[in-house]
């Protein structure tokens, strides 16, 4: 299959599909926000407007709409597992639940992004459906999967090994998806948030901004305040800002 036309060409395998894309998530921005869905739904809108698009969410806890400026949203309810992790893969009921909606959908494309527990139920459609299937590298954990144990570590490769593009958002992570995956199903898509327009003005004294969840363990905030002590003999301004989650910020 040829990659770049899994991308480029709107009109190919488009017949009896009453989606051209459907962004396999478990949730979408408007029921809780992360780098994850917000980049596929940056993604959205950069498009064609032609394009028929649908993205899976959990059931919020208050009424939602069922469609945005771009999307079609459909809700589903994924069981608990014995691990309060998201990592871990949903359950045998959960996971036929979720491959039943897929069907509904009928998507001509399918797109999730980072080691969701509904991965391996995304990449079982995709193959029994014949329906090919985008993964995206959202962190280096996707890659080394450090965080799952062996047996979800292997089911969790062979559902990334099975995608038929891999994007990623870097060069430099391309050539490590490289060493693990084919090289020709990598391609680099950049992030999808706008650019202001130049020209530019930098701050004098620079400000340097870490923007982002204070996770300690994914997103590892205690480096930045390493940066900070390292340049606090000069005049650079070093700005922490990001929600904080008591349990997850850790000792920093």
């Amino acid at each position: 299959m040829n990659t770049q036309n899994l991308v480029a060409n709107p009109t190919v395998n488009s017949s009896n599909h009453s989606f051209d894309l459907c962004f396999c998530m478990d949730r979408h921005p408007l029921v809780g926000i992360s780098g994850a869905n917000l980049q596929l739904h940056l993604v959205a809108r950069q498009l064609p407007a032609d394009w028929k698009l649908a993205y899976t969410t959990r059931k919020p806890k208050t009424e939602l709409g069922l469609t945005t400026e771009r999307e079609t949203l459909f809700p589903f309810e994924r069981e608990p597992n014995r691990s309060k992790s998201r990592w871990s893969s949903i359950n045998r009921k959960a996971e036929s639940d979720y491959r039943r909606l897929l069907r509904e959908i009928n998507p001509r494309l399918c797109h999730t992004r980072a080691t969701l527990g509904l991965l391996p139920a995304v990449s079982r459609f995709c193959r029994s459906s014949k329906t090919p299937f985008i993964f995206t590298f959202a962190h280096d954990f996707d890659l080394t999967l450090e965080h799952l144990p062996a047996h979800r570590r292997r089911q969790f490769r062979a559902a990334i090994a099975s995608a038929d593009l891999l994007t990623v958002l870097t060069d430099s992570m391309k050539v490590r998806v490289a060493q693990s995956y084919p090289e020709s199903k990598v391609l680099v898509v950049r992030s999808g948030h706008s650019e202001p327009e130049p020209p530019f003005q930098k701050s004098d004294p620079p400000i340097v901004l870490w923007l982002g969840r204070l996770n300690a363990e994914w997103k590892q905030p205690a480096l930045f305040l390493q940066l900070a002590k390292a340049l606090s003999h000069t005049p650079a301004q070093l700005v922490l800002n990001g929600p904080a989650h008591a349990r997850r910020v850790g000792t920093m």
